[in-house]
């Protein structure tokens, strides 16, 4: 008869093993636990070397670290001993570290980590030759990538795209009637005239 507790295991089991390595992959920890505390906690399963809290650029516990361990053995120790148990009121996720770039690794997440879309929506998108436009929400860098947006010069050839585009003008900007530029012209003339009426009288 199987338990909730196997079939729980199976749902959350990784598809394919885990080489083990000195290193592991600790997620979830409390975002005011520096390195000291981790190594504190993580040292009693084994002689710890180095630990690694990773961090935004503002300073800010992105709650994702690393610790090494002398050997294969007492990482593989302390992944089984500390996965799933808890660090104050956080349950802590521990796995082997894996290498960058391995194809085993799940889609980033986080804004802050390249290859997500939160990232891609904040930063612009990743070109093999860096990155892409800084912000995505400039008008001027988007009419000028979109080719499906027409030119101005286009319009000046094309009589018919010139009449389109003067009716999809803003409603403050586009003329409603045939003669608001007869009308116009007559305004300004009108506005020069006394300026130059009020300039003559004065002298």
């Amino acid at each position: 008869m199987e338990t909730l507790k196997d079939s729980q295991d199976f749902l959350s089991a990784p598809a394919e093993p885990e080489e083990p390595t000195s290193r592991i992959c600790v997620k979830n920890i409390p975002k005011y636990v520096d390195e000291k505390r981790l190594n504190e906690f993580f040292s009693q399963k084994g002689d710890v070397t180095d630990v690694k809290i990773l961090r935004t650029t503002d300073g800010r516990s992105r709650q994702l670290g690393f610790v090494g361990f002398r050997t294969e053995a007492q990482a593989a120790a302390a992944q089984k001993y500390f996965n799933r148990s808890y660090m104050d009121t956080c349950s802590l996720s521990v796995e082997f570290a894996r290498r960058v770039g391995d194809g085993l690794l799940p889609r980033p997440w986080s804004k802050y980590s390249s290859g997500s879309s939160s990232h891609e929506k904040k930063d612009g998108p990743v070109s093999l030759f860096g990155k892409g436009p800084k912000s995505s929400n400039d008008p001027a860098a988007k009419a000028s990538s979109d080719p499906s947006r027409p030119s101005s010069e286009a319009a000046a050839v094309d009589p018919n795209l010139a009449e389109f585009m003067g009716l999809m003008k803003a409603r403050v900007k586009a003329k409603i009637w045939a003669n608001d530029e007869l009308v116009e012209n007559e305004l300004a003339e009108n506005s020069n005239r006394s300026v130059t009426k009020g300039k003559k009288s004065k002298a």
